[in-house]
């Protein structure tokens, strides 16, 4: 979700009917397990790979079936969490096609859709309104 490049914090939205199963295998939470997630609901924690400590991350539950991942934004990091999700099952796609099925999901329209997505491609003032 977040662009590439370097940056303190970077988002990786998972999203799907696998997505909470995906993270349970690779997300340790420094306190109890949150269990069934609901939306609204966050926890600070770390991405495991096998018993190695990838990041201490934040998760958090954005709806039914969709989650934000916020890991530390070194490239280097979100490319082996990346890499980690994929090794789990997860499906690897590019940011428009995300964010069309979290506008979808949220009720938005095709016409809102392709507008939103317009609207992140404007390099001007004018093209955004």
């Amino acid at each position: 979700m977040t662009g590439k490049g370097t940056g303190a914090i970077a988002t990786v939205q998972v999203l799907g009917d696998q997505a909470a199963q995906i993270l349970s295998r690779i997300f340790r939470p420094a306190g109890p397990s949150p269990g069934a997630w609901t939306p609204g609901q966050i926890a600070l924690g770390e991405v495991m790979d096998g018993q190695q400590v990838l990041d201490q991350v934040v998760l958090g539950c954005e709806g039914r079936n969709l989650f934000a991942l916020h890991c530390h934004g070194n490239p280097l990091i979100v490319e082996s969490v990346m890499a980690l999700l994929a090794r789990n099952g997860a499906q690897l796609v590019q940011p428009e096609a995300l964010w069309a099925e979290v506008l979808c999901s949220r009720g938005a329209t095709t016409l809102e859709v392709e507008a939103h997505l317009a609207q992140s491609k404007a390099r001007t003032l004018h093209g955004v309104r």
